[in-house]
């Protein structure tokens, strides 16, 4: 019964991992993107 139990929950972390990875990115700006567009500005 346990084994069940183990094959329960690997599945369901690897549906949860899928899931993550392949959510869309949150898109963070770097300081070099921040300084070009400083540049761009001026």
């Amino acid at each position: 019964m346990w084994i069940l139990a183990l094959e329960a929950i690997l599945a369901l972390s690897l549906f949860i991992f899928v899931i993550w990875w392949t959510l869309p990115r949150k898109k963070k700006e770097t300081s070099e993107q921040l300084d070009h567009k400083d540049k761009e500005q001026q």
